[in-house]
């Protein structure tokens, strides 16, 4: 299970249970199946991304070391808006013997890398695929992997001063102010 797939989890267990007082974290364990040291980690992002909140937090244990954990009003919206839900996890295709002349065609606006498939199959077949708008178009974590005509479009636009262009005119416009700064008040 990867991290995003876990992440998804847990909000889903705490949305949905959340009319509870607060989910402990050991109905997690039991529910999601993965170490308690994977959880403590996805918990602790979640929370700093204020999707969940932590109570009752205490020393002594290693990992899970609080009471219980209840969904923000920022995770209710998250999960309730099933567009903007789905952009924070990636899609995955799995176990397709043959996929011929499919486009993919799915927008991403955000600034965290996106994946367009993700091949964890064994011996599939792409032909004449096209991804379009992913930082990663085809990530294969998959055995036997055979793509034939691939095509990656990627539609994200940079900011100004990431462009060459926007580096070089910041370069110049530091080293004039850094000059003037010398020259006006001197090194020393």
């Amino acid at each position: 299970m990867t991290t995003k797939e876990i992440r998804k989890k847990i909000l889903e267990i705490l949305y949905r249970d959340r009319s509870e007082n607060f989910i402990k974290p050991e109905k997690l364990v039991s529910e999601i199946k993965i170490t308690e040291e994977e959880l403590d980690n996805e918990i602790r992002y979640l929370s700093e991304k204020y999707y969940i909140r932590i109570m009752g937090e205490y020393m002594g244990k290693r990992f899970l070391n609080f009471s219980g954990l209840k969904i923000t009003a920022d995770g209710v919206d998250l999960v309730e808006d099933p567009d903007e839900f789905n952009k924070l996890f990636t899609f995955k295709i799995n176990n397709f013997s043959n996929l011929q002349n499919s486009n993919v065609n799915i927008e991403s606006n955000k600034n965290k890398q996106t994946t367009g498939i993700i091949e964890e199959g064994q011996e599939n077949y792409y032909e004449n695929i096209e991804t379009e708008g992913f930082d990663v178009g085809i990530h294969n974590k998959g055995k036997k992997t055979n793509i034939v005509n691939y095509k990656s479009v990627n539609n994200i636009k940079k900011k100004w001063f990431e462009t060459w262009w926007g580096i070089t005119i910041l370069t110049v416009i530091t080293a004039v102010i850094a000059g003037f700064i010398i020259y006006k008040f001197g090194w020393n």
